[in-house]
C-alpha cells in the first residue's frame, strides 16, 4: 500500500501542468539571478556566485517561498478526496490508515524536493552556460565544487522543506479545506517575518537561531563573522548551533507529523453540517417565462450595457468577496505595518512622515506583491468557467466576448484598487499618529492611481493575451512569469531602454517645490506609447477569446478578422498609429537629439574614468592649512 500511494502521487503531479510552471519558475528565477546583475537573490558584494554562501543563502531565500509550493503539493493531497467527492468510495474500502497516509505524504512531499531541486540546478547551469558564453563575469565565479550544491541543498533545504511538509499536510487533515491551510502559510509567513524582527537584536540571537523553523537564523549565526575567503571557499558544516537548528525541528516535524497526520485512527468521512433554506425571491419575469405566457418576449438584440452589468457584479463578487482577497489585503496591511513600526532613519532618527515618503512607501511594499497578483487573478478569472466545467453552457449564451473581458478586466482593476487604498488607510493612520496632518490625498490618489496603477492595468492586457494564447492556465502563468523574469534581464543584453519594457517609463520623482516637474511629460508619453500596445493586445485577446467547445489557437487565428469586427479592426489600427506615432516622438528625444545612456555604457564610463585617474590615487590631496577672516571689513 505505501509504494503503491507513493508511486500514485508521483505520477499524478507530475503529469499536472503545475509541476511543469513551478519546476520552471524555480530554475528560471536561479538561472537569471545568476546570469544577470539587476537580479540578486543570494551573495553580493565579492561573494562569488558559485561559493558556498551564496548557493546556501539563495537556497535558504526561496525557502520562505516554498512555503506555498508545499501547501500546492503536500496539503492538496490530503485534500484531494474531499474535493474530488471521492472520500465515500474510497473509505469503503479495507485501507490501512499508516500506510496510506505515509505512501500520500512522502509521495508528495518528493514532488516537493524535486521541484526545489531545480533550484540548485538553475545556479549550477547558470554560472556554467553563463560563463560560456560570456554572460558572467569571470572574476565573479569560483571553482565549480559539486559538494556545494549538495550539502546546502541537504543540510538547509531537505529539513526546512520537510518541517514544512509535516505541519501543512497535518493541518490539511484536521480542517479538510484549502482554504484553511492557505490562512495557515499565511499566518505563519507574517508571524515568521514578526519574529525576526523582535529577535535581531543581538541578546535573542542564539534562541532565534534554535527556534528558525527555515534555519536562516541559524546559517547567518554560523557565518556571521566568516570572512570573505571563508564564504567563497569553506563548505557548510552540519555542526555547532546550525546541527541543534535542524535536530530540533525534525523531531518537532516527526511528532507533528505522529500526532495529526491521521495515523492513530481510521478514515472517516467529513461530517457535512446541514445548511438552512434559503429562501430566495422568484422573479416576476422570469415565472413568466417559464409559464410559457405568450405576452412577455424576450428581445432578439444583445443588450450588451446590461450583460455587462450583470457579469461585472458577478465577478467582482467572485474575486472581492472572497478569503484569498482578504489574505492578500491582510498581507498588504502587515507589510506596511513592520516599515512604519521600524523606520529606517539616518543614525536611528525617523523620518518625519511626508506623504511623499509615504506614497513611495505603499508602492515599494506591494510592489511584488502586486505582480504576483497580477499573474494569479489574470490566470484564475480568464480560466474559471473552463475549469469549473460550465464553459460551454456559458458560452452558449447570447453575449459578446467583450462583456466577459471587460468585466474581468474590472474585477481585477478593482482589486489593485481596493490594495492600494488598504495601504492609503494604513499610512495616513501612521501620518495622524505621529501628528502629520498634511495628509495630502490628491497625492495619494495621482501617484498611486496614475503613475503605478495605469501600468499595471496595461500589463493586465498582456496577461490576458498570454493566458488566451495558452493551452491551460498554468503554461499562460509560466509564460508571464517568462515575461517578468525577462523584464528583469533585458538590461543585460543592451535593452535597458523603457522603449523595450512592457509598461516601463522612466521614474517621476516628487519634490515640494517642483513638484513632478519634467519628469511627468516623459511619463505621460511613455503611457500614450504603451497604451497603443495594450490596445492592440486588447483587441486581439478579445478576438483570440475562448468561445464554444475547445479549439487550437490555430483555428481561433483564423476567425480573428471575423470576431474583430469593424470596431476591433479601428481599435487595432488606432493603437498602431498611437503606439508608432508616440514611439517615434519618444526614440527621436532620446537617442537622437539626446543621448540615452545604456546600462553597460554608464557602467564602461565608470571604468575608464577609474582607469584615467588612478595614476593619481596617491597624489597629495589639496587641504585648507588657514583661513583669515575680518570680521569688520567683511573680506575673506
Amino acid at each position: 500500500m505505501f509504494l503503491k500511494m507513493l508511486a500514485f502521487e508521483w505520477r499524478y503531479f507530475t503529469r499536472q501542468p503545475s509541476f511543469i510552471v513551478t519546476s520552471s519558475i524555480f530554475f528560471l528565477l536561479t538561472f537569471f539571478a545568476t546570469v544577470s546583475e539587476n537580479v540578486q537573490i543570494g551573495g553580493g558584494g565579492n561573494v562569488v556566485y558559485n561559493g558556498p554562501f551564496s548557493i546556501a543563502q539563495t537556497l535558504l531565500i526561496l525557502g520562505f517561498f516554498a512555503i506555498f509550493l508545499v501547501v500546492n503539493f503536500v496539503a492538496s493531497t490530503a485534500t484531494r478526496n474531499e474535493s474530488s467527492k471521492m472520500a465515500e468510495i474510497l473509505y469503503s474500502k479495507p485501507i490501512n490508515p499508516v500506510s496510506y497516509q505515509l505512501g500520500r505524504f512522502f509521495g508528495s512531499f518528493a514532488v516537493v524536493l524535486t521541484v526545489f531541486a531545480f533550484v540548485p540546478l538553475g545556479i549550477f547551469l547558470g554560472t556554467t552556460l553563463g560563463a560560456a558564453a560570456g554572460w558572467v563575469d569571470v572574476e565573479r565565479l569560483g571553482p565549480t565544487v559539486l559538494s556545494h550544491y549538495f550539502t546546502a541543498f541537504f543540510y538547509l533545504s531537505v529539513p526546512t522543506l520537510l518541517v514544512l511538509a509535516c505541519i501543512f499536510y497535518a493541518i490539511a487533515i484536521r480542517f479538510r479545506s484549502m482554504m484553511g491551510v492557505y490562512l495557515s502559510a499565511v499566518a505563519l509567513f507574517i508571524g515568521y517575518n514578526v519574529a525576526v524582527q523582535f529577535a535581531s537584536e543581538p541578546a535573542y540571537r542564539e534562541l532565534a537561531a534554535l527556534i528558525d523553523p527555515f534555519g536562516y537564523s541559524a546559517f547567518a549565526e554560523v557565518t556571521r563573522y566568516w570572512t570573505m575567503h571563508e564564504k567563497n571557499n569553506s563548505a557548510i558544516e552540519l555542526s555547532g548551533v546550525l546541527l541543534q537548528n535542524r535536530a530540533i525541528w525534525l523531531v518537532a516535524a516527526i511528532a507533528i507529523l505522529a500526532l495529526f497526520g491521521g495515523f492513530k485512527r481510521g478514515l472517516t468521512l467529513t461530517k457535512v453540517k446541514a445548511k438552512k433554506a434559503e429562501k430566495s425571491a422568484v422573479n416576476d419575469s422570469f415565472t413568466s417565462a417559464l409559464a410559457n405566457r405568450i405576452n412577455i418576449k424576450n428581445s432578439p438584440r444583445i443588450n450588451t450595457l446590461a450583460h455587462l452589468k450583470t457579469r461585472t457584479l458577478f465577478e467582482v463578487k467572485q474575486v472581492i468577496f472572497s478569503a484569498p482577497f482578504l489574505i492578500l489585503g491582510l498581507i498588504t496591511c502587515f507589510m506596511l505595518m513592520a516599515p512604519l513600526f521600524d523606520p529606517q532613519g539616518m543614525f536611528g532618527t525617523p523620518n518625519w512622515p511626508l506623504t511623499q515618503t509615504m506614497v513611495q512607501l505603499v508602492a515599494g511594499s506591494t510592489g511584488l506583491l502586486m505582480l504576483v497578483i497580477l499573474a494569479y487573478y489574470s490566470a484564475e478569472v480568464v480560466w474559471r468557467e473552463r475549469n469549473s466545467g460550465m464553459g460551454d453552457i456559458i458560452d452558449s449564451m447570447p453575449v459578446n466576448n467583450i462583456t466577459f473581458w471587460l468585466s474581468k478586466f474590472i474585477a481585477i482593476a478593482l482589486v489593485f484598487v481596493l490594495l492600494y487604498s488598504f495601504g492609503t488607510v494604513v499610512t495616513v493612520a501612521n501620518q495622524a499618529l505621529k501628528g502629520y496632518t498634511n495628509f495630502e490625498l490628491s497625492q495619494y490618489a495621482f501617484r498611486l492611481g496614475y503613475i503605478n496603477l495605469v501600468p499595471l492595468m496595461m500589463t493586465v492586457v498582456m496577461a490576458f493575451f498570454l493566458q488566451v494564447i495558452s493551452p491551460n492556465k498554468y503554461v499562460g502563468m509560466l509564460l508571464f512569469m517568462v515575461y517578468i523574469i525577462g523584464t528583469l534581464v533585458l538590461s543585460n543584453f543592451g535593452f535597458s531602454h523603457p522603449m523595450w519594457q512592457f509598461a516601463e517609463a522612466p521614474r517621476v520623482p516628487y519634490s515640494d517645490i517642483n513638484q513632478y516637474g519634467h519628469f511627468l511629460t516623459a511619463h505621460n508619453w511613455f503611457m500614450l506609447y504603451w497604451l497603443g500596445a495594450s490596445l492592440v493586445l486588447g483587441a486581439l485577446s478579445y478576438a483570440l477569446w475562448h468561445r464554444g467547445p475547445e479549439q487550437p489557437l490555430k483555428a481561433r487565428i483564423k476567425l480573428v478578422p471575423y470576431y474583430l469586427g469593424t470596431y476591433g479592426k479601428a481599435t487595432v489600427a488606432a493603437g498602431l498609429i498611437i503606439f508608432i506615432a508616440s514611439g517615434s516622438y519618444i526614440y527621436q528625444n532620446t537617442r537622437v537629439l539626446h543621448v540615452y545612456q545604456e546600462q553597460d555604457d554608464f557602467e564602461l564610463e565608470q571604468a575608464n574614468y577609474e582607469k584615467t585617474y588612478v595614476q593619481h590615487k596617491e597624489d597629495n590631496i589639496p587641504v585648507i592649512t588657514k583661513v583669515n577672516i575680518n570680521a569688520c571689513d567683511r573680506q575673506y
